[in-house]
């Protein structure tokens, strides 16, 4: 698409409106009946529960002292769990102010909840901004928890509407604007721009989704979203044709996640016209999932990824929904809970409540399996009366993203039991993309290349959530 095309096709874009979102266009409607919708129960009841849980509770404070523990001792755990604790309590109120209209004081910490994250000092974390950097520069440094944030806030603005304080809203959009569109256009380029991962989708992804939803100058508008649409180029650049995520599948559910919610709301906004999901990559891409699923929750955990992997529904339905009869809907039981992603990331909890859908999916993985050449990774899923038998091999070489020198690894299971596994990820510290840690960093160093599949095993120890 020339630059002139380009430039039409965003001048043509459709208003924002809460039909980016609800079909009809009738948000109270939705909401109303999300709220008693059976195939909704289990996640809106995880809400509720969230609520009591954190009604009455002061908002956790993230204090210079707790921000300095990184630059300190190269722990993250400190910052990020009180960080990812006020996310968790962000969300959690807005979804009930959406579902539960009528009760003031979710509406009420929902907007105490917004002030405090406005206020925040950076919405970056400790991890990815430079020690020594200036208080008044802080703002330039975007990562991607503040381009998850931007989003998140322009989301809220617009599902609350005017529901939130003037006041308020202003106050988001001016953040939004100070701390990721102004910076985006005027201090980079950044690293992660031309990245062939995980961060040029989210950070880059989040700021043009953030971008669709809030700015109103097209010419603003025009310049975000052409720098997003070069940043996502080169996402996918980091798969091969065989559209597997060498990151893992849980980086799959992040990175390829807010490419998706990205690209829904260009593709809405523009009508149509422009639409990544009609390149064939990213079909291929999209059913990287149910091929990375070897028996029943268990999964070819590869890179970092963890060994039982639960789904996001709403992705999922989504996924299969643009690729009818290609992407396959995952078996009910896979729902991951709404507590389980300690990022506590809105993007895919609001989607697991709008895009999820009744009576869809299966009772299990079927038989299938899948060599995928440029990975070199084999996948297989054996189903028979005596149960569920699953096999995955990893050839390749180790100069990719989230890999641990890996060479010829194997996994096999049976029965939903693990009899050769892949040990898995380590937590994630200052040494562990540390290049004097072997098999601990991010990007290892090319050591070699193997097809055969029959090498050793060489992985780190250590078996932690990742942050």
């Amino acid at each position: 698409m020339t630059e002139q095309t380009f430039w039409k096709s965003v001048q043509e874009l459709q208003p924002v409106s809460a039909s980016l979102y609800i079909p009809d266009g009738n948000p109270d409607a939705f909401w109303r009946s999300a709220a008693s919708a059976g195939y909704l129960q289990q996640d809106i009841a995880e809400i509720r529960a969230e609520g009591e849980r954190l009604a009455g509770q002061p908002v956790p404070e993230l204090t210079p002292e707790l921000f300095s523990v990184f630059a300190r001792t190269g722990s993250r755990l400190e910052y990020e769990r009180v960080y990812f604790e006020r996310r968790r309590r962000l969300n959690t109120f807005v979804f009930l102010a959406l579902l539960e209209p009528d009760n003031a004081q979710h509406l009420q910490y929902a907007e105490e909840m917004l002030l405090a994250v406005c206020g925040e000092y950076t919405w970056c974390l400790p991890a990815h901004v430079p020690a020594g950097h200036e208080a008044a520069e802080v703002n330039r440094y975007i990562d991607l928890f503040s381009a998850e944030t931007g989003f998140t806030l322009s989301e809220i603005s617009l599902l609350l509407g005017e529901r939130l304080q003037l006041p308020l809203r202003l106050r988001i959009r001016q953040e939004t604007e100070d701390r990721l569109f102004r910076p985006f256009l005027e201090q980079g380029p950044y690293e992660w721009e031309t990245a062939r991962h995980n961060w040029a989708a989210v950070c880059a992804g989040s700021i043009g989704a953030a971008a669709l939803l809030s700015v109103e100058d097209p010419q603003a508008l025009a310049d975000i979203l052409q720098k997003t649409e070069r940043s996502m180029h080169f996402y996918l650049e980091g798969f091969g044709d065989d559209g597997a995520c060498l990151e893992g599948l849980g980086y799959w559910n992040y990175g390829f996640g807010y490419f998706t919610y990205y690209s829904d709301l260009l593709r809405s906004r523009s009508a149509g016209s422009l639409d990544w999901f009609k390149v064939p990559k990213v079909q291929r891409i999209a059913r990287f999932q149910q091929q990375c699923f070897i028996d029943g929750s268990l999964t070819a955990n590869f890179s970092d990824s963890l060994p039982r992997v639960r789904v996001h529904m709403g992705l999922s339905h989504y996924l299969a929904g643009v690729y009818p009869g290609d992407v396959e809907c995952p078996p009910a039981e896979l729902r991951a809970p709404y507590t389980e992603d300690h990022c506590s990331r809105f993007a895919p909890a609001l989607r697991n409540l709008i895009w999820k859908q009744s009576g869809t999916g299966q009772q299990d993985w079927p038989a299938a399996s899948a060599y995928l050449p440029d990975a070199a990774w084999l996948l297989s899923r054996h189903v028979s009366p005596a149960g569920t038998f699953g096999f995955a091999a990893k050839g390749g070489h180790n100069d990719e993203p989230h890999n641990h020198n890996d060479l010829g690894q194997f996994i096999l299971t049976g029965c939903g039991e693990v009899y050769a596994a892949d040990l898995g990820s380590g937590e994630y510290t200052a040494g562990y993309f540390g290049a004097g840690v072997t098999g601990m960093t991010a990007t290892a160093p090319r050591v070699t290349r193997c097809r055969s599949l029959t090498a050793g095993i060489s992985r780190p120890a250590g078996r932690s959530v990742p942050l």
